[in-house]
C-alpha cells in the first residue's frame, strides 16, 4: 500500500520511500538509509518511464564502508522501486 509524500514521491507501508530528486536521480530510502538511483526520464510505449542505470544499485549512500549489496538485496530494492514508480503511473526500464 502506498501513500503520496508529495507530487514526486511515495511511501510504502512496507517501510521504504521513493522520491524523484532530479531528472537524473531518484532517492530510495529505508529507515535512515538512502540510495541514489541514477538514470533519466523518458518515454516507453507512449508512457512516462525512468531509464534506470542498474549499476547505481550498489551500496547505501551513507555507508562509509561502501559495502556492496547482496544480489538478493539488489533484487529487493529493484522490485520495490518498480512498484513505487508503477504506483505513480511511471514505468521502469533497465
Amino acid at each position: 500500500m502506498f501513500e503520496w509524500l508529495n507530487k514526486q514521491g511515495v511511501r510504502s507501508s512496507e517501510g521504504f520511500e521513493v522520491q524523484c530528486i532530479s531528472r537524473y536521480e531518484m532517492e530510495y530510502r529505508e529507515g535512515n538509509n538512502v540510495l541514489t538511483l541514477e538514470g533519466d526520464i523518458g518515454k516507453s510505449g507512449g508512457k512516462a518511464c525512468f531509464i534506470l542505470d542498474k549499476s547505481s544499485i550498489d551500496y547505501w549512500d551513507n555507508d562509509i564502508m561502501k559495502r556492496d549489496f547482496s544480489d538478493e538485496k539488489k533484487q529487493e530494492i529493484l522490485g520495490n522501486f518498480i512498484l513505487a514508480l508503477n504506483f505513480q503511473n511511471v514505468n521502469v526500464v533497465y
